[in-house]
């Protein structure tokens, strides 16, 4: 998936309604949805939004993307990672088709 239909799904999941459209086309807003795959503070945002049971899943999607380092935890992995794992444990995740 690009950032842009990382963004879109997570901002969907999290309750943003009217300015996704007006976002993903380019168009002037009051306010947009965040743009979760480069900041931290916003996926810090999106996880409070997961049930116990996506939690459960998006830890073990974040360790899976993590790199195979001894810092392997979730607490270390980039807005990019944390966005991933965000929409594979909402089970959103669309392969990319080359």
């Amino acid at each position: 998936m690009t950032n842009e239909q990382i963004n879109r799904a997570i901002a969907e999941a999290c309750g943003w309604k009217e300015g996704v459209e007006r976002y993903v086309q380019n168009l002037p807003l009051m306010k947009a949805p965040p743009d979760y795959c480069n900041d931290l503070n916003a996926m810090h945002e999106a996880e409070k939004t997961l049930t116990d049971d996506q939690f459960k899943w998006y830890t073990h999607w974040v360790e899976k993307l993590m790199p195979e380092t001894k810092y392997r935890c979730y607490l270390c992995a980039t807005a990019s990672q944390r966005a991933e794992a965000f929409v594979r444990s909402l089970g959103k995740w669309e392969e990319v088709q080359l």
